[in-house]
């Protein structure tokens, strides 16, 4: 397919008709696929300068900023997101995480378990409730909402589930149950996943994936 040409079309479209949500969302998913960060960035922006309420809009918004370490515009775009709808579960979960890097754990685990509260619960989200409990020492907890994560975790990409096994083994080294972690860290290395330099049953945290695909450096 001819990517570069579909999204020339797809802009030659959006300056007659700028306000055009489909196409919008449309252009920013082939610049996604053809890896294009700089022009995704540029594109979002001009989405969002088109249609500053519309909140699918405002968190890929936020994940430009992510992606440029711009954690405050990122909050600020997330925080607009849900001003326009409160009950969009990617901005909350996205607000979640957020706040988790931000050691905020009490607004975190808030946003967490709004999402959690509409059934049904997503694996991402029990991931990162479970990311929370381990931040705040709460092993059992985490391995709990692991464990019910892996459950439903079929349906994701084979990265997402090494991810997954890995969480569970840092949850697992915390319980000091070292044989369930080596089995999560095995499982999660044979999905591809790199394990945490220094340490043999962790996973590699300092380098992430965005919520477009894109590997990106986790921000300060």
């Amino acid at each position: 397919d001819d990517l570069p040409g579909a999204v020339e079309a797809l802009s030659a479209a959006i300056l007659r008709l700028p306000r055009r949500v489909d196409l919008l969302l449309r252009r920013i998913e082939l610049l996604r696929e053809l890896g294009s960060v700089a022009a995704l960035q540029r594109c979002v922006t001009e989405a969002v300068a088109a249609i500053p309420a519309h909140p699918e809009l405002r968190v890929l918004a936020a994940s430009a900023s992510y992606l440029q370490g711009d954690m405050e515009g990122a909050s600020a775009h997330v925080n607009a997101a849900l001003a326009a709808d409160p009950g969009h579960l990617l901005a909350r979960t996205t607000r979640a995480s957020y706040r988790l890097m931000a050691r905020d754990q009490a607004g975190a685990l808030e946003d967490v378990e709004q999402v959690l509260a509409r059934p049904p619960s997503e694996p991402s989200a029990l991931e990162l409730r479970a990311r929370i409990h381990l931040a705040r020492g709460e092993a059992r907890a985490a391995c709990t909402d692991l464990d019910r994560a892996m459950e439903t975790a079929a349906r994701l990409p084979t990265e997402r589930r090494g991810l997954l096994h890995l969480r569970r083994g840092q949850a697992r080294e915390a319980r000091e149950d070292e044989a369930g972690a080596r089995d999560d860290d095995g499982a999660g290395l044979y999905m591809g996943i790199a394990e945490m330099a220094g340490t043999p049953y962790v996973a590699r945290l300092d380098v992430l994936v965005s919520p477009w695909g894109i590997p990106c450096n986790k921000p300060p």
